[in-house]
């Protein structure tokens, strides 16, 4: 007991270590000006508040209120006990329980591993996140209390974006993806005719320019597809073919899909700065490029190339929401929300019979670009995609320096048709094509899935056809029938003395 010492209590926020959900759970740090005008007199100097993710999503559902109590004091400032006066009891926030299941986040985290990328995976159902990672990410316990100015700066010019939320700001060329997009419009619009085919050589001329196929750049000694149909096109990722699909259809029809499908909006989940994504069109270019619209560039978009961009939690609700029959939920992390959005579009039976057979032979027929990705007694479908940061030739030129490798994407679900889960994976600057690098991420969480689904029901465990390139075996990672969930929750708020503080309320 000693007079002149005085215990103050201090609250701090920890988050699970090496940034493990770091970018979805977000972090806390000390209110601005602006937040404490805002507040009506809850929120002071020094106070502690979300400042992103889902610490901002519901920090007014977190964030409890402080308690007060007035007391006496003698002349050096000693409570005097047998005097109290008045109390207010502080109100604790409430928890928020997620939809995120721990066992497929920990197969997401490790299957991705430290290279730059995003992974979302969703149950299409119901709009559910059941995974989400964004690498590199920073640690959030640095925020917990307060981050100093050299490190916040540090952060923001550093070049690999660790505070970019990649799963849902990420805006990058999707690639073949979009050719699902091409393929729908295709068939919904008759343009060209389903039994349309093309022959591939590796290359195609368009008003008086040569656009090449993937297949001619590859290392697989083979130059061109041949005579291809769309399921062939899809299967193979054949670009002549939807090169020609897109001039056929027009940019009016691709972007009248696209737009339906969720590009160029942002889905609705509940986390802050989603960005939208772009389809472009006549109108766009127009207004924001103050141009004439080349019917050309429509070969690029119909490939998911040029000027269209999309986000890891767009395509997976996209191509989610067509193997669905046209449903568009909308994501969201907050278990059992309520008032989930939906944007239903009709897709007709045969269409969207067609598309999913297409994505399902992708990875179990022969020549499909995810082929490796094929697992025993699993419907694993899905859509590779490679998008060019330069162009090829430019690319050789410049003796292929990493900041401008390709993307790789790959968007798969299970089972083929009305899934259960959707993935979206994107591997930035891989340098490898998206069945390669991506897809394992993919077939990694899609096996997780199953495997506790089936231990749960008491079937049998699927293995993978081909050994994906992992030290550590998915199995090990997945010992639990279902996976716990996470959980938010704020510590009780604390009092304080009359005319001073003696703690820090945060979440």
């Amino acid at each position: 007991d000693i007079p002149v010492l005085e215990m103050i209590s201090v609250q701090r926020r920890r988050y699970l270590p090496a940034g493990f959900l770091s970018h979805a759970a977000g972090y806390v740090g000390e209110v601005s000006e602006q937040q404490i005008e805002a507040s009506n007199g809850r929120l002071r100097p020094g106070d502690f508040a979300g400042k992103f993710g889902l610490e901002q999503q519901y920090n007014d559902v977190l964030q409890g209120t402080d308690g007060k109590r007035r007391v006496v004091v003698n002349s050096v400032g000693k409570e005097m006990k047998d005097m109290p006066l008045s109390a207010q009891e502080a109100i604790p926030g409430k928890q928020i329980q997620l939809s995120i299941d721990y066992d497929l986040q920990l197969v997401a985290e490790q299957s991705l591993g430290a290279r730059p990328g995003a992974v979302v995976a969703l149950d299409p159902r119901n709009g559910e996140v059941l995974a989400m990672v964004s690498h590199p990410a920073a640690d959030p316990n640095d925020f917990a209390v307060r981050i100093s100015a050299d490190e916040w700066k540090r952060l923001n010019e550093d070049p690999e974006k660790p505070l970019l939320d990649r799963a849902i700001q990420a805006q990058l060329a999707p690639g073949s993806v979009f050719k699902i997009v091409t393929a729908t419009a295709m068939l919904e619009d008759h343009v060209p005719s389903e039994s349309f085919k093309t022959v591939c050589p590796g290359y195609a001329s368009f008003f008086g320019r040569q656009y090449h196929c993937w297949v001619y750049y590859a290392k697989t000694g083979r130059k061109s597809h041949g005579v291809t149909d769309l399921h062939e096109a899809i299967l193979k990722s054949c670009d002549v073919f939807f090169y020609t699909v897109g001039l056929r259809l027009g940019i009016d029809r691709l972007a009248y899909y696209a737009s339906h499908f969720g590009i160029g909006h942002k889905t609705g989940i509940d986390l802050p700065s989603e960005e939208p994504g772009l389809m472009p069109s006549p109108g766009w270019v127009q207004r924001v490029l103050h141009r004439k619209w080349y019917q050309g560039e429509v070969i690029s978009v119909a490939t998911g190339q040029g000027a269209v961009t999309t986000t890891p939690v767009q395509l997976a609700r996209m191509i989610g929401g067509i193997a669905s029959g046209g449903v568009f939920m909308q994501p969201h992390m907050l278990k059992d929300a309520s008032n989930v959005g939906v944007d239903r579009f009709p897709i007709s039976e045969p269409t969207v019979e067609k598309i999913t057979d297409a994505m399902y032979g992708v990875v179990n027929e022969p020549g499909g670009t995810g082929g490796q990705l094929r697992l025993a007694g699993i419907e694993l479908s899905g859509k590779s995609g490679t998008a060019q940061v330069i162009g090829y030739d430019t690319l050789a030129r410049i003796h292929k320096e990493k900041k401008f490798e390709d993307n790789a994407w790959f968007v798969g679900y299970a089972p083929r048709r009305n899934p259960e889960i959707v993935v979206s994976v994107l591997v930035q600057e891989s340098g490898k094509h998206g069945g390669e690098a991506a897809g394992p991420v993919v077939r990694d969480i899609i096996k997780a899935y199953y495997d506790k689904k089936n231990k749960k029901e008491g079937q049998y465990t699927a293995e993978t056809n081909v050994p994906a390139p992992r030290t550590k075996p998915v199995s090990t990672v997945v010992t639990v029938p279902r996976a716990p969930r996470v959980v938010l929750k704020r510590p009780e708020a604390t009092s304080e003395e009359t005319a001073r503080p003696v703690s820090e309320r945060e979440r």
